[in-house]
């Protein structure tokens, strides 16, 4: 029986639950659970700070991994609530000093330099889910689609270990100590894509779109204090993310030109990327994992509390007391 304690975390891809010292990554379908499974299984005795994995289960129709779960601060769980907090702060006039920019940057530096001191051959090559991603990507003419693949196949191969998805979300904070998690995209290739994947997840992709935008506050908070101020949030958190990214450049030792084929490779490769954009859209989802969340708060997201994406607020419960899933 899968029990648990809290649900950590809800997308169209996965549910993270938590119980105890273990947090169940839980997929829908059997689809990339493999993938991951065999990313960790390769790196969890590699030398950096990380979730390690524990097994994969099958609960029902549903398959999860289980990982060691990482307690983070009360104050900074990850880069990313950290960064988002200072956000009003500024809005309401207070100056925020560059040396907390540097300070966030060297836990996302420190801890990134010791993942690119491994090698992984037995890993798959970074270019082939770009090279696909570049073919089936409709946005573009055939002409631009010729030149991004030319520019790819420009670029060195590598068998340097890539996490593949390394941004301010998946770096937990635990006693001043950064923590990866989440290895479904790790991959082999040069330490340059990795570094210019986490400037573009920080500088160019939009944070704000994400699924758990919409469940990070109740309704009534979002429309008397977010919605009036919502072209500030997204003029100061521009501006802030472009102050860390560039100071964890630079605590890299790596130029904005280094990576500049690799940022054009992934903003090709990210055009048109369709996002969950409202709770009408983000409940259509969640049929998946029945019955791991109770059907009263599908009914009515607009009670949930809560204004941290890791809060208990949620108030998400399980229809049993500890329990969600039939037997294993």
């Amino acid at each position: 029986m899968l029990r648990y304690e809290k649900i950590l975390y809800l997308s169209h891809a996965c549910a993270i639950l938590k119980n105890g010292d273990v947090v169940y990554k839980l997929y829908p379908t059997s689809r990339n659970i493999d993938k991951e499974y065999n990313n960790a299984l390769m790196i969890r005795d590699l030398p950096f700070n990380k979730s390690k994995l524990i097994a994969k289960r099958k609960f029902n129709t549903n398959q999860a991994i289980c990982y060691e779960y990482i307690k983070g601060d009360e104050r900074d769980v990850d880069i990313e609530a950290a960064i988002d907090s200072l956000i009003f702060k500024e809005i309401d006039g207070e100056e925020i000093q560059q040396d907390v920019y540097e300070k966030y940057a060297f836990y996302a530096s420190s801890l990134h330099k010791d993942i690119l001191k491994n090698e992984l051959p037995k890993a798959h090559c970074y270019k082939r889910d770009l090279r696909r991603r570049i073919i089936c990507n409709d946005q573009f003419p055939k002409e631009s689609v010729i030149q991004a693949i030319e520019i790819l196949n420009k670029l060195p191969t590598g068998d340097t270990l890539l996490h593949g998805d390394y941004n301010i979300s998946n770096i937990i904070l635990k006693e001043n100590q950064p923590y990866a998690i989440d290895f479904g995209s790790t991959c082999r290739g040069p330490k340059l894509y990795d570094i210019a994947k986490f400037v573009y997840k920080v500088s160019f992709a939009n944070p704000l779109n994400e699924v758990n935008s919409f469940i990070k506050f109740s309704r009534k908070f979002e429309k008397e204090f977010i919605e009036p101020i919502w072209d500030k949030i997204l003029l100061v958190k521009g501006k802030q993310r472009r102050l860390l990214a560039e100071a964890y450049l630079r605590q890299m030792d790596v130029s904005w030109g280094e990576i500049e084929d690799y940022l054009f490779i992934l903003k090709f490769t990210n055009a048109g990327d369709k996002k969950t954009q409202n709770i009408k859209e983000f409940k259509k989802h969640l049929h998946k994992y029945y019955p791991v969340i109770d059907e009263r708060y599908l009914n009515d997201l607009s009670k949930i509390n809560g204004t941290s994406r890791w809060s208990s607020d949620y108030n998400f419960q399980p229809s049993k007391p500890d329990t969600c899933l039939g037997s294993d």
